[in-house]
């Protein structure tokens, strides 16, 4: 990567620029800003979307004009970070202010890796819900749990967090919790 005239250029942190893409890897792809500066807008600043940003080869040309934002100027090390999803609105936050934590929303599996079930929430935005976040039955094991569902189920879950463009589901917690039928109780009280 050609750095050297880093230190000569007007670049500033925030600012918008049209460049031209130079090349593209596993990790990000470097952008030519002005000739003969490049600087890397990792796969993680690329879109929104972390499915789409796995593989940033498939979102530009080698030779495709893109708009981006300085992010970084690294004067020392000579390295330029640049964004190119801070261009366009953050659709977590406008899902999130149209769904709140505690709402109930219809959804679709789309994956289960890991323990982890995957469902499609918008258009590019999935939510996780965990294994202990399907039952309050804590006589069943977790895996158990998660092999009664498949891709393609449609289910209902509950927004539990959102935070760091992470949306978190609960099941189990679609019909209230249990346990609040009591938390009110004292020691010695009859429950029924």
């Amino acid at each position: 990567m050609r750095q050297h005239r880093i230190s000569e250029s007007p670049l500033k942190r925030g600012g918008g620029i049209v460049v031209g893409m130079v090349v593209y890897t596993i990790y990000g792809i470097f952008i030519e800003v002005e000739n003969g500066i490049e600087g890397l807008a990792h796969r993680d600043m690329l879109t929104w979307s972390s499915k789409k940003n796995s593989q940033p080869g498939n979102l530009f040309a080698r030779s495709q004009s893109v708009d981006c934002v300085v992010l970084e100027i690294d004067y020392v090390k000579k390295r330029l970070s640049l964004g190119i999803k801070q261009l366009t609105p953050n659709p977590f936050e406008k899902y999130n202010e149209r769904n709140p934590v505690g709402t109930i929303v219809e959804t679709e599996i789309k994956a289960i890796k890991d323990n982890v079930i995957f469902c499609a929430l918008d258009e590019d935005i999935d939510g996780a819900i965990f294994s202990q976040n399907i039952s309050w039955d804590t006589q069943e094991d977790n895996k158990d749990l998660i092999q009664k569902y498949s891709i393609g189920d449609k289910i209902k879950a509950k927004i539990i967090e959102n935070k760091n463009d992470k949306i978190a589901l609960s099941i189990r917690e679609v019909e209230g919790n249990p346990f609040d039928e009591v938390k009110d109780k004292s020691t010695g009280d009859t429950v029924t």
